[in-house]
């Protein structure tokens, strides 16, 4: 996918929604492959929706970590992954 096809994506999902009432985040993800440090940050705010779009080797990564920060399942945040193809995942 081209960068500009990803960024008109992230461009349409940020304008959903009322700014006033629900406002965006946007936060870069951290380098390496601990990103247990940022979810928890995401976990201690107030966002009740995560926007995921990093590389499809990531997205598992990130969500197996914020599997164990309880940020799935009974967490109320909604998950959303615009990245590379999603179909290609292996969920276990």
């Amino acid at each position: 996918m081209s960068v500009f096809l990803e960024l008109q994506q992230l461009q349409d999902v940020l304008q959903v929604g009322e700014p006033s009432t629900n406002p965006t985040t946007v936060r870069q993800l951290t380098e390496g492959s601990d990103f247990r440090p940022f979810l928890k940050n995401i976990k201690l705010s107030t966002d009740s929706c995560i926007v995921l779009h990093c590389s499809t080797d990531n997205v598992m990564k990130i969500l197996k970590q914020a599997n164990e920060l309880k940020m799935l399942g009974e967490y109320q945040v909604g998950w959303f992954l615009i990245s590379g193809d999603p179909l290609s995942l292996k969920f276990l």
